[in-house]
């Protein structure tokens, strides 16, 4: 959920075959750029479409996993999500959701201009609804939804993945790599509505 385009989706698409995989963010040029990335690779077994996290359908109601990665901290209703979300999980599936918390960040060198630069991200998000501190918060939520089903099916959400902040010494060689997803995501939050919301607020 929230895929974007499609980084982490066609990736575990390409671990999964025969399985396939559901790929679903609410943006329509991400999409696009995901389904084109696919097609690109050779990746057949992943399918992309424009939808909300907390109302789309797919018509299918069997998945064994469902994975967001950075999606929850921009919802304004997240249990809803997760209601939503757990309506196509087989019984025994998983939900692993992944979200930051931006009261763990921590950043050196700090200078002013980064520094107001993030306070006024943190606040476009807050004002459209999103919560800075989610990724504390994932656990509650998980915990609030995981009910058990009618008869024998225990709960879909008996297992959980969660993960609110983490931290990484890396060495010199793993470096490089970091440097370059870090400006693949600057990119992509170049292209996205937030950023063009950010610039209009100055």
């Amino acid at each position: 959920m929230g895929c974007g385009p499609g980084s982490i989706s066609i990736d575990l698409a390409s671990r999964v075959p025969p399985g396939s995989v559901l790929a679903v963010d609410a943006e329509p040029s991400q999409v696009k750029l995901g389904d084109e990335r696919a097609k690109e690779l050779g990746i057949s077994n992943i399918r992309l479409m424009v939808g909300n996290a907390d109302s789309f359908y797919c018509g299918e109601s069997n998945f064994e996993l469902v994975f967001s990665h950075a999606l929850f901290e921009h919802l304004s209703d997240p249990e809803k999500t997760l209601k939503h979300l757990r309506n196509y999980l087989r019984p025994g599936g998983l939900i692993a959701v992944r979200s930051q918390d931006w009261g763990g960040f921590v950043l050196h060198p700090e200078t002013s201009a980064v520094s107001r630069a993030l306070e006024t991200y943190q606040a476009i998000q807050s004002n459209y609804g999103g919560d800075v501190h989610c990724g504390r918060k994932l656990g509650m939520y998980l915990r609030s939804d995981s009910r058990p089903d009618p008869g024998d099916i225990s709960s879909s959400l008996s297992s959980s993945s969660v993960t609110g902040i983490s931290s990484q010494l890396e060495d010199n060689s793993s470096q490089s790599s970091t440097a370059k997803a870090n400006l693949s995501a600057v990119e992509r939050f170049r292209s996205s509505r937030i950023f063009s919301r950010s610039v209009a607020v100055g």
